[in-house]
């Protein structure tokens, strides 16, 4: 028996290991006395709560919790008196008053009191936050955002890959990826994947890709290899951009830019937008062939004004309608468009006002009559502006530009100017 004691004291582990482990511990100890008095702290809890000895010597333990978390430790301390373990999440006040979340492992005593190991989880809590951020991003991001396995399968379609692509999430997850591709574009994957592999990621690459109704959809694709700590490849990410509109609104600009030279070619080599003023006073006296006045006013306004469409529409009190006279800068198409009713229209609006009338975004105004005729041509923003002389009606002239466009063209100085003079010269051509 002697011999089995002396053995077991042998295998006893000095005090002075748990000393030296529990000051280099990098969890935060705090231990509490029967009356839940501080008796102790390790140095870990006293650079995360910013506390010294002389601030947490005999600190009763609900000093370090507000209210609310001072209820949870009330109820823990409970069933400490009972014996009881318990692992449970806090917030603890620091020194300065700032709220830190620990993970709480707390223990009863020999002597009644309480031994607490604290570990921060202020890191944690943050990974969490981004990483739940992310998912939402992922989740709702209008872009299309696919993961892959190493052999092409998808493993998570976002709501975007949904709407871009027209396959549910159920409909997709482990099929392969080249479900998306055309024909022609295949085996394009197996140079991209190789690509991405070597060097971590395709950027930007434009492609074709189609759609579940089998329409073409032109994309900008981002590739990115996925690796783990170890640099092992488990899988690849895919954002898709649908570039179809931006591609079509490139072909409009360049068709724009050509009946914007074809007006130059037009107009020859125009002065000056000041000289508008002499050259529409000069038509207001001398009356020249009324046939090409309103087609002047258009072209004018378009050519000064740098901008993409221009419309004047004169008021025919009879028929209560704006009547279709002119337009520049636009296709053939908008005279289909003809006449269109006074009442109720912007035109009654900025004509009874006799304001112009600006609208930055005629696709989503409620105002604006025809949107759809207006996003086919790529036209976004209107300036409205009235044509009048004292109380007499003229009409209308529209300004239109691009989304491309720099809002400042609808604010130049000149456009009300020559609307005053396209009122006086168009009333002289009405009166006579």
């Amino acid at each position: 028996m002697a011999k089995k004691a002396i053995d077991k004291s042998k295998n006893k582990v000095p005090l002075s290991f748990f000393k030296v482990a529990v000051e280099h511990m990098v969890e935060g100890l705090w231990v509490g006395d029967k009356d839940n008095k501080t008796s102790y702290v390790n140095p870990a809890f006293e650079k995360i709560f910013g506390y010294t000895e002389a601030d947490w010597q005999g600190k009763h333990s609900y000093d370090y919790f507000d209210e609310k978390n001072r209820e949870v430790i009330k109820k823990q301390n409970e069933g400490r008196k009972k014996g009881q373990s318990s692992r449970y999440e806090v917030e603890v006040l620091t020194k300065n008053g700032e709220s830190i979340p620990v993970l709480m492992s707390g223990a009863p005593t020999p002597n009644g009191g309480t031994v607490g190991i604290m570990t921060d989880l202020r890191f944690l809590k943050h990974l969490e936050k981004s990483e739940q951020e992310f998912k939402n991003f992922a989740k709702f991001s209008v872009d299309a955002m696919v993961c892959m396995d190493t052999e092409g399968r998808i493993q998570e379609w976002n709501v975007g890959a949904a709407r871009m692509f027209g396959w549910k999430a159920k409909e997709v997850v482990e099929k392969n990826i080249r479900v998306l591709s055309a024909s022609k574009e295949k085996d394009e994957y197996e140079q991209l994947m190789k690509e991405a592999t070597e060097k971590g990621f395709v950027r930007n690459h434009e492609t074709l890709r189609v759609h579940k109704n089998s329409s073409p959809i032109e994309v900008s694709l981002t590739l990115t290899a996925l690796t783990d700590k170890n640099g092992e490849l488990w899988g690849y990410s895919a954002v898709y951009r649908d570039i179809t509109t931006q591609k079509q609104w490139e072909k409009d600009l360049q068709d724009r830019y050509q009946k914007l030279h074809e007006a130059y070619v037009e107009m020859g080599k125009m002065r000056r937008y000041m000289d508008y003023l002499e050259d529409t006073l000069e038509l207001a006296v001398d009356k020249p062939a009324t046939t090409n006045i309103p087609r002047y006013i258009t072209t004018a306004v378009l050519m000064f004004s740098w901008a993409d469409a221009v419309v004047l529409r004169r008021y025919d009190e009879k028929k209560q309608q704006l009547v279709l006279q002119a337009t520049a800068g636009s296709t053939l198409e908008w005279e289909t468009k003809g006449n269109i009713p006074y009442k109720g229209s912007l035109g009654e609006q900025c004509l009874k006002k006799k304001q112009a009338l600006k609208i930055l975004d005629v696709t989503h105004d409620g105002l604006y009559k025809t949107p759809g005729f207006a996003r086919k041509n790529n036209l976004r923003s209107l300036l409205l502006l009235p044509l009048y002389v004292q109380e007499k009606k003229i009409g209308t002239l529209s300004v239109y530009i691009s989304p491309e466009k720099n809002m400042d063209i609808l604010d130049h100085e000149f456009l009300p100017i020559f609307a005053k003079q396209a009122s006086l010269i168009l009333s002289t051509l009405q009166v006579s």
